[in-house]
């Protein structure tokens, strides 16, 4: 920085990167005060654009000895491989990953609806889903009130039963069967030929898709007619039709 204040006009031939790895470290704090007290407006610049330092017109920062590149504002392109995406196992690939990770949240959602409904003591079963040795190992007490904390639903007699607020009822099957004719149809008018009962229970469920917006499926009757019910029992009545 010596160098730098006493002779601005000559370049050292070394420069000071400044890198944080994570969000909000201080470096824009900390060169703008280098900018205001130390080599001033003159022989400082701020630029949001790397055409700016690296285009062809980049002149007027010639004379700089102090550069800040702020990146909040850029916009990341990229360049599509259209070889990778003539890869006939692509499809599968991808759709084996989506249901897999669709499996995964329905079992997770699931796995807290049972937690919530079990008759044994959720601070208990809390703490061993964590594994909370303090707790596992010497419990809330002694005896048979180690395993209760007594505080819980459970522990008080009063199993939670996870139930609808309000009985849902369903279209009639005539009805359903109707809306799913129509939907296949529009299916097969945009090219779609695997036509899974996934995409007939989301349709009845009300779950938009790139695919629903492109076929326009909020507009069609029966779109959302079920979206009060459970996806799983959606999927179980389509597949037993």
């Amino acid at each position: 920085f010596k160098w730098l204040i006493q002779k601005p006009g000559r370049k050292t031939g070394k420069v000071l990167l400044l890198v944080d790895l994570s969000y909000g470290a201080g470096k824009g704090t900390i060169t703008e005060h280098f900018r205001e007290c130390i080599f001033g407006r003159r022989h400082s610049v701020c630029i949001q654009k790397t055409d700016e330092m690296l285009g062809q017109f980049n002149a007027c920062i010639s004379h700089k000895n102090l550069i800040e590149l702020q990146t909040s504002q850029m916009t990341e392109v990229f360049q599509v491989n259209a070889a990778a995406l003539e890869n006939t196992q692509l499809v599968a690939k991808l759709s084996d990953y989506f249901n897999d990770k669709e499996q995964k949240e329905i079992e997770r959602i699931q796995a807290l609806v049972d937690f919530f409904e079990r008759d044994s003591c959720l601070s208990f079963n809390l703490a061993h889903y964590f594994d909370d040795r303090q707790v596992i190992e010497h419990g809330f007490g002694v005896g048979e009130k180690m395993h209760s904390c007594g505080h819980c639903s459970a522990c008080r007699g009063k199993v939670a039963k996870l139930e609808y607020s309000t009985l849902q009822s369903w279209p009639e099957n005539a009805q359903l069967q109707s809306y799913l004719q129509v939907f296949l149809a529009a299916l097969s008018a945009v090219g779609v030929s695997d036509q899974t009962h996934q995409l007939s229970c989301r349709f009845l469920a009300g779950i938009t898709l790139p695919l629903f917006t492109k076929m326009k499926a909020r507009k069609m009757a029966g779109f959302g007619c079920c979206d009060k019910q459970r996806y799983s029992q959606i999927l179980q009545r389509i597949s037993a039709a």
